[in-house]
């Protein structure tokens, strides 16, 4: 099957933006274990590129570590690169879509379903869905 993350296609974020999805991706580092009377934190910005595909089942990806994996073998439908405050926005049509997120080598997975899908975003007419990403694979609890 081939990999479509290498191409940048950018046709739905040339819509109107009437929906999508938007947020902030932080990564976390060393202990972060929370402590009485601290402040917890998100991390720090992270600058990265940010990927939607299509919906993507454990099936579909290679090298999975963790919550990295080494390929995505759906298709890409869009991706961008964050800000310098980690910041993103992506218009998307309504549909569900796999949303990941580029770590060193590979692709954050920031969440699994309960149904072997990875990182699912479900997108609605006329709503921008916030999400924020934690990349924490440097992290100690």
């Amino acid at each position: 099957m081939p990999f479509y993350g290498c191409i940048s296609l950018s046709s739905q974020t040339k819509l109107t933006a009437l929906q999508g999805v938007q947020g902030q991706v932080f990564e976390q580092k060393g202990n972060t274990m929370p402590m009485k009377g601290q402040k917890t934190s998100k991390g720090t910005f992270l600058h990265t590129m940010v990927y939607i595909f299509e919906p993507t089942s454990l099936l579909k990806v290679e090298g999975l570590n963790g919550q990295i994996c080494a390929k995505v073998n759906t298709v890409l439908v869009d991706s961008m690169m964050t800000d310098k405050d980690g910041k993103y926005k992506i218009a998307l049509k309504p549909g569900k879509y796999s949303l990941m997120v580029k770590f060193g080598q590979g692709f954050f997975v920031p969440y699994f379903s309960g149904t072997h899908e990875l990182s699912i975003i479900e997108i609605l007419p006329k709503t921008f869905s916030e999400l924020d990403i934690i990349v924490n694979v440097n992290a100690s609890y």
